[in-house]
């Protein structure tokens, strides 16, 4: 193992952090950060859970919003969670998982306020795609990770993103969650509480179509499940089972000039062909929050029949990424992918020739 390697998933919603070679991380906690909504002259910002058991007296937002990364934010939010688990002064080496929104410029940036705020020795920053891959065991395949801000679908060839066949949809919990609460008649505008309420339902009740078409012809009652919270508000949900979470296939559905799933990966698969990378790609991995519903695996096996992929869910939706992470750092077979500190300071770059 490398020497004291923490490993860091920090997702939309919830980071994750642990040490290389075991098995899952050792804290999960909020991705939030906040600060007084009545502040006094001095300027206070909580993190991770803390912020969260507070949200109602705090402004509270998340490093990555809409494609946007708050990096000093991001940095004290890993940084609340390495002092949670007792590990700030003695972490050297670093995994950190990315989003597939962050370009090299991007993870360039990340890694000089890493590098300086941690005095650390090795970094490596790859895709969350790349990590959940490497978790199932496999170097080539496309990754769909369907999560909290929207989906990407990434191909992995021979262990790295194929960076044009790269794609995403902005629909992922954060457009589902209102969406479902106008299905159900209520207001789209929703208070952190409501959306939580509106997410317990859709996780509760919801699942992908196999078949939309097939779907829609089942009878309400065969359909029709109930959600009832701690202090017996109870709702009953028919169509809106499947509908909720159709619109990751169907963005029209509710006005979203955005492409569906279906679309994004039958433009994926072309690229790919075009360009003559389909040899040895012939698995769709799904990983992220919303791939952990029923129905998802055999959705998308019809929208891309004729392409010959198999199609399986990661082994732990959630994890998958930190998992990978945890894989690599782990193993001295992947040191070399690791940036030295004496490199990133010579050349300001993480990318080695």
């Amino acid at each position: 193992m490398i020497d004291c390697t923490v490993v860091v998933d920090v997702g939309s919603r919830i980071t994750r952090i642990g040490l290389a070679g075991e098995n899952e991380p050792r804290l999960e906690y909020r991705s939030l950060f906040g600060t007084p909504k009545y502040p006094k002259e001095e300027k206070v910002i909580i993190y991770g859970d803390e912020a969260s058991k507070k949200r109602g007296i705090l402004k509270c937002s998340y490093p990555i919003v809409d494609g946007v990364i708050n990096i000093e934010n991001m940095i004290k939010i890993i940084d609340y969670g390495l002092e949670s688990i007792n590990m700030k002064t003695s972490v050297k080496n670093l995994v950190l998982t990315s989003s597939a929104i962050f370009d090299d410029r991007i993870k360039n940036d990340i890694a000089k306020q890493l590098f300086e705020y941690f005095e650390l020795e090795r970094l490596y920053i790859p895709y969350q795609a790349q990590m959940s891959l490497i978790a199932e065991g496999y170097s080539n395949g496309i990754v769909i990770d369907i999560g909290h801000q929207g989906t990407y679908v990434t191909p992995i060839i021979d262990g790295k993103p194929f960076s044009i066949g790269m794609f995403k949809t902005p629909i992922g919990m954060k457009k589902i969650v209102p969406f479902t609460s106008s299905l159900l008649h209520f207001s789209r505008e929703l208070f952190s509480t409501e959306f939580d309420f509106f997410e317990y339902i859709v996780f509760s009740c919801c699942h992908f179509a196999e078949s939309y078409d097939e779907e829609i012809k089942k009878s309400s009652d065969s359909l029709s499940k109930t959600y009832c919270d701690p202090n017996s508000i109870c709702i009953t949900l028919c169509h809106e089972t499947y509908m909720a979470l159709e619109l990751l296939f169907k963005p029209e559905l509710d006005n979203l000039e955005a492409k569906g799933l279906g679309t994004i990966l039958n433009e994926c698969y072309q690229v790919l062909k075009d360009n003559n990378q389909l040899n040895g790609i012939d698995r769709i991995v799904v990983s992220g929050s919303l791939s952990s519903f029923n129905g998802i695996v055999q959705r998308l096996m019809n929208e891309t029949k004729g392409y010959g992929f198999e199609v399986n869910k990661t082994k732990s939706p959630t994890l998958s990424a930190w998992i990978g992470g945890s894989i690599i750092g782990s193993k001295l077979i992947y040191h070399h992918l690791f940036t030295t500190r004496s490199h990133f300071i010579e050349t300001g770059s993480l990318i080695k020739d």
